[in-house]
């Protein structure tokens, strides 16, 4: 993810635009951020609830209990029928964030297990770069590519020349469905806004039906754009009594993420719980909010990566959403490899997610894969020995 990837406007409230220019303590900056409100104002954890929010909590209740168990089985369950070819070449397509480093050191396990090579071509994630990256990909003519959350309209007619020459694709954290040369397309954008669900649910949860949050969010990703409808979507329809915030951090201002969300908090306290879209917008941020004055604020993130494993371990991130980067990765993988050996290439459905907090994170310092003995039923699924 992004996820991938890397992964809004509410319905049910009233947009407004307000300027704040705070002086903080790690830099100053004047933004400008749009505001959304449902009907009554934020509580802080721990608030009470109406009666009419008691459905709402009894949902929340059930949805954290559900994903804080861990998943044991990966989304591949057919078996091939076919020997997988060796020695084909792959190329994955990095999407320029963080996030996509991780993925490509994963995929390389997965082509290994197969004799297959992987070369890696990364971009800075602008359009430009990410055009370039698909005409090389035509160029070099691979077996598969493999990319994630890339505007279909940037690589259109790079896809039909490699579709022409039988090239295998698939795809994770976009926003459009398979077809038309995608034979598959993992954590799209029904799995994203499920992930906001989750973390709308944990809020509510954890701040008695009465909490107050703001949702940031990197729209350069479209996708992570249906996580951020998710999350309202949720708030919306079971916390009567919560009250949520919108604020977008442009790609080119990722660096002053950090000073941008803090301004916006202290210009309105009443915020308590900060929802990430993506993990990478954690970076820092604990040490910011304290250095700030805002200790008491929660931050509830999505993609737990290797710089922040840490704050869910230290509870500096009280919730996060382990993003499946190995399950999600290898089953792109296996997905062109169905397309190579000439099996149908199945629909995969929800790729499983799991929450996470200081209880019950394995690892503080390494990414893991959600399902312990991933590889062990990959490679039985592939007729291989792991």
């Amino acid at each position: 993810m992004l996820n991938s990837a890397v992964r809004h406007d509410r319905r049910t409230t009233r947009p407004r635009r307000r300027a704040a220019s705070v002086a903080l303590v790690v830099a100053a900056i004047a933004i400008v951020a749009s505001a959304c409100s449902s009907a009554s104002s934020g509580g802080s954890s721990g608030g009470g609830s109406s009666p009419a929010a008691q459905p709402g909590l009894a949902w929340a209740k059930q949805t954290v209990a559900k994903y804080e168990t861990r998943p044991t089985q990966i989304p591949v369950t057919t078996p091939f029928t076919k020997k997988i070819p060796a020695g084909k070449k792959v190329i994955f397509i990095s999407c320029g964030a963080a996030a996509c480093i991780l993925e490509s050191n994963i995929i390389k396990q997965a082509t290994n297990l197969l004799g297959w090579t992987l070369q890696t071509i990364n971009t800075d994630g602008s359009n430009g770069q990410f055009k370039n990256a698909w005409q090389q990909a035509v160029t070099e003519r691979p077996a598969a590519v493999l990319y994630t959350a890339i505007d279909l309209s940037v690589f259109q007619t790079q896809l039909a020349q490699l579709t022409a020459e039988g090239t295998a694709v698939a795809s994770c954290c976009v926003t459009y469905p398979a077809g038309n040369g995608i034979d598959a397309v993992l954590d799209g954008s029904q799995d994203n806004i499920l992930q906001g669900q989750m973390q709308a649910a944990w809020m509510i949860q954890d701040s008695n039906g009465a909490g107050s949050s703001l949702f940031v969010n990197l729209p350069s990703y479209n996708i992570l754009t249906q996580l951020a409808n998710g999350f309202s979507g949720a708030v919306a329809a079971h916390c009567p009594a919560c009250t949520t915030h919108q604020l977008n951090i442009p790609l080119s201002q990722i660096a002053n993420k950090n000073a941008t969300i803090v301004s916006y908090l202290l210009a309105h306290r009443k915020v308590k719980y900060v929802a990430l879209a993506v993990d990478d917008l954690a970076v820092g941020l604990p040490a910011a909010l304290q250095s700030a004055g805002l200790s008491d604020v929660k931050i509830i993130g999505d993609g737990a990566n290797t710089a922040t494993l840490g704050y869910i371990q230290d509870g500096q991130i009280a919730e996060d959403i382990s993003f499946p980067y190995y399950e999600v990765m290898w089953t792109m993988v296996d997905a062109v490899a169905r397309k190579i050996a000439g099996e149908p290439v199945p629909d995969y459905g929800n790729p499983g997610y799991w929450m996470m907090n200081k209880s019950n994170i394995p690892s503080g310092n390494q990414l893991f894969p959600m399902v312990t003995d991933y590889r062990s039923q990959y490679a039985k699924i592939w007729g291989l020995s792991s």
